[in-house]
């Protein structure tokens, strides 16, 4: 986004990201739709507000739902909920989960659960490594189904060598280049 001058081509580009986020969802892709809300929800894409304000409604709206949904808010209510749903209604469909709220849950079973019980310091508490193996379960679990889809390698090479990251400071250097630092517009 930062990288893209000509405003018109930024809001097709945040159309098209907001779209391609929409599809991950619809594909039960969640790694994809986190990383992607939160590429856009970085500080330096963020504070473009011209370029947010030119996006129309339609996309607004899903972007709006899609911001809502890898929400933190309630330990992410909304994604654990929609996750729970669907593992209710189709068991047997492929999930692409996302692994951060997952490793989440694990550091806090493991970081707040003491390895041995307190009444007996040589007796070992096997609910925390109970609790433990319950999330590799349903991380397991939920990549247990596969998509139907054929592996592509040179797209595949081509995505890996492509991109290389790009620190914050830079970030913001080609934002400002973008848009100028005292703009008056907000986003919403």
């Amino acid at each position: 986004m930062v990288l893209t001058t000509p405003i018109k081509r930024r809001v097709t580009l945040l159309k098209r990201l907001i779209y391609v986020a929409h599809l991950c969802q619809q594909a039960n892709n969640y790694n994809s739709v986190f990383e992607i809300v939160a590429g856009l929800n970085l500080g330096a894409v963020a504070r473009l507000k011209r370029t947010w304000k030119m996006l129309p409604k339609k996309y607004w709206d899903v972007w709006i739902r899609l911001d809502k949904f890898v929400s933190a808010e309630g330990s992410y209510r909304n994604y654990r909920n929609h996750l729970r749903q669907l593992r209710e209604s189709n068991p047997g469909c492929p999930v692409v989960p996302y692994l951060g709220v997952n490793m989440s849950d694990l550091t806090f079973s493991e970081d707040g659960n003491p390895t041995l019980m307190a009444h007996d310091d040589t007796l070992i508490n096997f609910g925390k490594f109970q609790l433990i193996s319950r999330g590799f379960d349903q991380i397991l679990e939920l990549q247990r189904n596969q998509y139907p889809y054929r592996v592509d390698a040179l797209l595949g090479d081509y995505l890996r060598r492509r991109w290389e990251a790009v620190d914050e400071t830079t970030l913001y250097e080609y934002s400002f280049a973008c848009e100028a630092r005292h703009s008056s517009l907000s986003p919403t």
